[in-house]
């Protein structure tokens, strides 16, 4: 017999967004490069931790920064859902 069955109707399902200016992320030693279309305000790079490693008022394509070896997410105003990216 089964046991702790859910199901979950597509009528449930609501309020659902996407991030419409996508933000991509190029990562190079030691470094990381945003690759946008538009420009990113309030760019926020986290460790996995949750702490912020570092804020930024506003990427815009090309632009470098410098990070230390590690695992970070990056989230923006425009790009709500965190990218990973791994410096090495």
């Amino acid at each position: 017999p089964m046991s702790n069955v859910i199901t979950v109707g597509h009528a449930s399902v609501s309020d659902v967004t996407v991030d419409e200016r996508p933000l991509a992320i190029s990562v190079f030693e030691g470094a990381i490069r945003f690759d946008t279309t538009v420009g990113h305000t309030n760019v926020c790079i986290f460790d996995t931790q949750g702490r912020l490693h570092q804020q930024l008022d506003t990427v815009t394509d090309g632009t470098v920064i410098s990070l230390p070896l590690g695992v970070y997410l990056i989230a923006s105003d425009q790009q709500k859902r965190p990218i990973k990216v791994v410096v090495r």
